[in-house]
């Protein structure tokens, strides 16, 4: 089986809601299942609660999404600093050193494009941006600008290369989050279509008692549990 690959068709939530739902019914009639399988028992209906509780513990597609949306917009907005800090560096540098394109290009003129279509670019560039602004201090304080522009740098420069690493460490991490919670998805299917098969059995002439417990179908289906399986 292929990574993160569901064994069923429908959404989780479909599927937790089945399985809930076949947990309250199961007491009620589990001297009809007994009577077929001889091993089905109390136990079965609490492994069931319990992996579905396993499978609420975990975060769903949805979370992890918002997750990696909020560090790509803090990478965002730390990026967005850093470009209004060289801004204002820019802005008193040509003043400063107005003609000197060598002291200009030391402090980022001719990078800055590159940087600000590229994070780790920019991680670069404003670690050099610090150095530099700060080796000219003088000269650009007298030219009018704040110093704190200058001695902010450093922590502008952290806090890119902090969110950067923050969000390269989820996507890596992300893909194992979604097996663990896929694989415990899959052992809650794999025990509703136990009792989905037994049920269908037991319950051939009582349409009422197999709905409770047949397996949920796509909207597009026959009816039939392998329209659920997807490998």
């Amino acid at each position: 089986m292929s990574i993160n690959n569901r064994k069923f068709n429908i959404t989780d939530g479909k599927l937790l809601e089945h399985g809930n739902s076949v947990a309250s019914f199961l007491p009620e009639d589990l001297d009809d299942f007994k009577a077929f399988d001889s091993t089905f028992g109390q136990h079965f209906i609490d492994q069931l609660k319990a992996g579905i509780e396993d499978v609420n513990q975990t975060k769903s597609d949805d979370v992890a999404i918002d997750e990696q949306t909020e560090l790509t917009d803090q990478v965002r907005e730390s990026m967005e600093k850093c470009n209004e800090s060289f801004k204002t560096i820019a802005f008193f540098a040509r003043k400063a050193f107005d003609g000197n394109d060598s002291i200009q290009n030391q402090l980022g003129f001719n990078d800055i494009q590159e940087a600000r279509s590229n994070q780790l670019k920019m991680i670069e560039f404003m670690g050099s941006l610090a150095k530099t602004a700060a080796k000219y201090k003088d000269q650009l304080t007298e030219a009018g600008i704040n110093p704190e522009v200058i001695d902010s740098l450093p922590e502008f420069h952290k806090e890119l290369t902090n969110a950067n690493n923050e969000q390269e460490m989820y996507k890596k991490e992300r893909p194992s989050l979604t097996q663990e919670r896929v694989d415990r998805l899959n052992k809650v299917y794999d025990m509703l279509l136990y009792v989905s098969n037994i049920a269908r059995i037991i319950y051939a002439d009582n349409p009422a008692q197999l709905n409770k417990y047949k397996m949920p179908t796509p909207r597009t289906s026959t009816d039939s549990e392998d329209d659920l399986i997807t490998s």
